[in-house]
């Protein structure tokens, strides 16, 4: 078992044009419980070509959470998640959790991700969850029989190949030692 000194977290996401949305998931991550031992920022990447969010981070800069925001002219998603991902490591964050901008966190998100955290063994290197799909009033039946935006389901702890970043936790001491990025020839086909 794993057990969790206090530690620094950073919340990384990436955006581009989706202001209502974004500021949705910046209002729940200011909702989540924070364990006793953690100490939490949040980093906002938009990857455009010009700044159309800061406006919305202003409104979060005096709360609980700090938050920064930096663009990234380099259209591709890779570049937002390596600027996030570089930013947490400069910071001297233990972890990254990297969200994306259309999620609303529960507000147990962190308690229970930390407590999953400290059963697993100490060299987990990464924590992938599901994302759960809201749908709007609305929403076809088709979309909704299809089942097409349910997520995986695994049993926790299942070892998996790989894991998307709409919910996933990044021991950075382990990005480091093996120099890890995301690769740019994927920028703009999902990361």
């Amino acid at each position: 078992m794993f057990i969790i000194p206090d530690v620094s977290i950073t919340v990384g996401l990436a955006t581009r044009e989706r202001p209502r949305l974004l500021s949705d998931c910046l209002k729940s991550l200011h909702r989540l419980q924070l364990p006793e031992n953690c100490s939490i920022n949040i980093i906002v990447v938009e990857n455009d070509d010009k700044d159309k969010s800061s406006h919305i981070i202003r409104e979060f800069e005096n709360k609980d959470l700090p938050i920064s925001y930096q663009l990234e002219t380099r259209i591709g998603i890779t570049y937002a998640r390596n600027l996030i991902l570089e930013t947490a490591i400069e910071s001297g964050s233990r972890y990254l959790i990297y969200v994306d901008d259309d999620e609303v966190i529960p507000s147990d998100y962190l308690v229970e991700l930390m407590a999953f955290l400290s059963s697993c063994p100490d060299d987990v290197s990464a924590i992938s969850g599901p994302v759960y799909p809201l749908y709007p009033k609305g929403t076809p039946s088709w979309i909704l029989e299809g089942g097409f935006f349910e997520p995986v389901s695994n049993i926790s702890g299942t070892e998996v190949a790989y894991a998307a970043t709409n919910n996933l936790l990044l021991d950075l001491n382990f990005v480091k030692v093996n120099e890890l990025s995301f690769d740019h020839r994927f920028s703009l086909c999902g990361g």
